[in-house]
């Protein structure tokens, strides 16, 4: 076997002679593009001519492109691939090339395979009919099949890899168009309208943290560090083929560190202090606190929004602004303040009266929400002294942009609501309270005030000793972190003494279910299935037999009715027919020609109408 290389216009082509065909006596000879290098053409030839020496490619294999693609790659690489980049590369493959080319033999795949393939995915392409698929798809499937095609042709599989020499479409310019964002106005809209849907602590964080919903869903607990209100993102969570996958993220800044405001923080907080009053019974002090929360939040919100653009960073603990926006930081510690439930601020009020409710219900759930208070006091002390503290000293001013006076305007309102509410402490208020809410409110007790304010000033005096020995800001230790992290094994208390517990009594409770109360279903549903058999068999007896006795009483009856009428019915026709031919014989007897016959039956005819008339009179 010989191998040459020929030029048509700009190509080369590796020709390989293959003899004289036996049958037709012509000269054979086998064609294979190069491209447009004649180096790499002649390598080519020198290499197929060595291979058909050696009798390689006499062996035609039967191996098709979709069964070398389904069953043989891509199994091979879904251990190699990211679950999601797996799963995209098999629904291009299933979609695109297996219903095009998936029938044509690996061996005689060829470049205007390919380039075909491509246009009528441009032109026509899409599952639903309705057009063609996007530059951006077609060379993704194009890039699949070069990666696809190398490992066969490394493998032996394939002399040369028809998708090198392919032409792809390329990728379009992206055209330019404006980010499309909501404004502050339209997120907090939609965060006012989801305050109530069960998802709404994670729609939150992901308006303030900008984090990817697979992030949210691979959040755990040892991701936040509630100390330094950081959270940290390493892992993600995403459905592939209704599977969960977890990933760590394709880049470094995937994974990173976030800090929390203080807001994101206490809302749960505060939204349990809710549920608790409402549980205990006092839904009017739910609404008051609802009320007074919302005051103080949105001022906190745009003065930590304030303070961000001023640094032109997020890092909480970078800020210290207080020297440089003075009137912002004024509004802010009436706002921390507030937070941390200091009188006589209405949120005050309001905290202390969930506490009187919860100790009704139970005390051990008012020390719960006294705790609770206290860590609010600290998320809203340690806010206030890394955004607005004072900075070191010999420190340049930081910052750069003033807060318009817009904004100023609506963080002194928050102020102003707050400070307001404070008329909540006036006794004559709470009566007007329970008649708007249509409920009552729970007396207080001085005790557990005490011991809640008490709560508050040691959380307060805490985060100002941290703030001046400057550990308030610090990353704590892996240890300390993971055990603040985890709630100081709190979950894995509750889980043990109430959720397993319970788990278990509910796994007894249907095991009791399946074997007692579903076992007359069960017996019913066993025997129906036979009683039906027994039905059928009853019905094909019974009832069967009945129709075809039917049937053969019809057929007897259509038996003996035939017989009466060709016996009866057609004798009687027949002794009919007799008579007739008789008389008719009789008649033509008459017929003689004789004068005294006619006179004879003159005669006879008269005697018979004398005997009429007789009978008649």
């Amino acid at each position: 076997m010989k191998g040459y290389v020929a030029r048509k216009g700009d190509r080369y082509y590796a020709v390989v002679y293959e003899g004289v065909d036996p049958i037709t006596g012509r000269e054979r000879r086998r064609w294979y593009p190069a491209g447009s290098d004649r180096p790499t053409a002649e390598a080519l030839a020198h290499r197929l001519a060595d291979e058909h020496r050696s009798g390689g490619t006499r062996q035609r294999s039967s191996l098709t492109v979709a069964v070398y693609l389904t069953q043989r790659w891509l199994p091979t690489k879904q251990s190699q691939l990211r679950p999601s980049t797996w799963d995209g590369y098999r629904r291009n493959i299933d979609l695109h090339v297996v219903p095009n080319i998936g029938r044509i033999p690996l061996r005689q795949l060829r470049p205007d395979h390919l380039e075909r393939l491509y246009g009528q995915l441009l032109t026509d392409g899409r599952a639903n009919g309705t057009g063609g698929l996007d530059n951006k798809t077609v060379l993704e499937v194009h890039m699949i099949l070069r990666r696809a095609l190398d490992d066969a042709t490394r493998r032996g599989l394939l002399i040369f890899n028809p998708a090198q020499l392919a032409h792809a479409p390329k990728r379009r310019p992206l055209a330019s168009t404006g980010a499309r964002a909501w404004d502050a106005q339209q997120l907090r809209a939609f965060l006012d309208f989801t305050i109530e849907h069960r998802l709404h602590a994670a729609l939150w964080v992901a308006a303030n943290t900008g984090m990817r919903r697979g992030e949210l869903l691979g959040l755990r607990w040892g991701d936040l560090d509630i100390s330094s209100a950081h959270l940290s993102v390493s892992r993600s969570l995403i459905s592939v083929g209704y599977e969960l996958h977890e990933t760590r993220g394709k880049t470094r800044t995937a994974r990173r560190c976030i800090d929390l405001d203080p807001t994101t923080l206490d809302t749960p907080a505060q939204y349990g202090l809710m549920f608790v009053a409402v549980g205990a019974g006092y839904p009017a002090a739910a609404l008051a606190h609802l009320v007074a929360h919302a005051a103080f939040k949105a001022g906190l919100f745009l003065a930590a929004g304030i303070a961000i653009e001023a640094a032109s960073t997020s890092q909480l603990g970078r800020l210290r602004l207080g020297r440089d926006l003075k009137a912002t930081a004024t509004a802010s510690a009436v706002l921390a303040l507030a937070l941390a439930a200091v009188p006589p601020l209405g949120a005050a009020w309001t905290k202390e009266v969930i506490v009187s409710a919860a100790g009704k219900a139970a005390p051990s759930l008012a020390a719960g929400v006294v705790l609770a208070g206290g860590l609010s006091a600290w998320y809203a002390a340690r806010f206030h002294l890394l955004a607005f503290g004072p900075p070191p000293p010999d420190t340049a001013p930081k910052a750069a942009r003033r807060p318009a006076r817009v904004e100023q305007v609506a963080v002194w309102a928050s102020v102003v609501a707050s400070l307001g509410l404070g008329v909540l402490w006036w006794p004559a208020a709470h009566d007007t309270i329970a008649r708007l809410a249509g409920g009552e409110l729970p007396e207080a007790a001085p005790a557990e005030a005490i011991a809640s304010l008490l709560v508050v000033a040691v959380a307060a005096y805490g985060a100002l000793t941290a703030f001046r020995s400057g550990a308030l800001g610090r990353e704590q230790p892996g240890r300390r972190r993971a055990a603040v992290a985890n709630w100081f094994a709190l979950p894995a208390a509750t889980k043990a003494a109430v959720v397993d517990p319970v788990l278990a009594v509910a796994r007894g409770l249907g095991r009791f279910d399946t074997l007692i109360l579903d076992a007359p279903i069960r017996a019913a549903t066993a025997v129906a299935p036979s009683l039906a058999v027994a039905a059928a068999r009853a019905d094909h007896r019974v009832v069967d037999a009945g129709v075809r006795a039917t049937a053969a009483l019809t057929r007897l009856a259509a038996r003996l009715g035939a017989t009466v009428t060709e016996r009866g019915v057609d004798g009687a026709v027949r002794q009919i027919t007799g008579v007739v031919a008789q008389g008719g014989r009789d008649v033509r007897r008459l017929h003689t020609g004789l004068a005294h016959h006619y006179y004879v039956v003159a005669a006879g005819g008269a005697v018979v109408l004398v005997v009429l008339a007789a009978v008649a009179r």
